[in-house]
């Protein structure tokens, strides 16, 4: 795969002040990429877990965590990491844009 195939146009919309809050979010067509800061997931008291909106539902999708990234594998066009529950919960929703 080269450069130019990847999407890299995603919007990431959340507190800034999450310590998982992810830097980067990618395609490559098949799997979405979603990178967070050195250490940041392993550090947090509750990794987030991540679901899709598929038909107005959130939806469990299988990921797998390697270093500081969630490789999900397929492509999603909206999605959101969760962490905490009820009034405590935070959360961070990731928008795939059409634009490349």
């Amino acid at each position: 795969m080269k450069p130019e195939d990847l999407h890299l146009d995603y919007e990431v919309r959340g507190k800034d002040s999450l310590r998982w809050k992810p830097i980067r979010v990618w395609d490559d067509g098949v799997k979405t990429y979603i990178r967070f800061s050195k250490g940041s997931v392993r550090k947090s008291v509750e990794a987030p877990v991540l679901v899709v909106f598929e038909h107005k539902k959130e939806v469990l999708v299988n990921y797998r965590a390697a270093e500081d990234m969630y490789i999900v594998d397929r492509v999603f066009d909206k999605g959101a990491l969760i962490a905490g529950t009820g009034s405590l919960q935070d959360r961070v929703v990731i928008t795939r844009l059409r634009g490349k």
